[in-house]
């Protein structure tokens, strides 16, 4: 199933987030990061946000592009790549929202489904 997958989006996600805080210039507090869910605008929402360095805006939509890597040096840039397609596969969208000294939020945001019926619901 897709529940292993999105366990490796969910953990890509925070490794980039942990590695974001530790290039920031001060030292990681609590709070700095975070993993948020909710329902927003009708779907489901997984926001995993960051107090770290931030991602220049010309550089938000490359990040998901195959190979493109920020950590130089570091990691083979299909994390991200790897990240958007899965999402895409269920049918959700991964967007970030990014200003420079003030960290980073992913976001996904996937199509909510009717859970199974309660044993105690009336036939049709």
């Amino acid at each position: 199933g897709s529940r292993p997958l999105f366990g490796q989006v969910l953990s890509n996600l925070i490794k980039n987030a942990l590695h974001s805080l530790a290039s920031a210039s001060s030292a990681p507090s609590p709070g700095d990061l975070r993993v948020d869910v909710g329902i927003h605008h009708g779907k489901g929402r997984i926001a995993v946000s960051d107090e770290g360095v931030g991602i220049p805006h010309d550089l938000q939509q490359r990040i998901f592009e195959p190979f493109y890597s920020t950590q130089s040096g570091a990691g083979s840039g299909l994390g991200l790549t790897f990240c958007k397609n899965v999402v895409e596969s269920a049918h959700g969208t991964l967007s970030v929202h990014s200003e420079i000294s003030r960290g980073a939020v992913f976001m996904i945001d996937l199509p909510l489904t009717q859970g199974p019926r309660a044993l105690t619901d009336p036939p049709e």
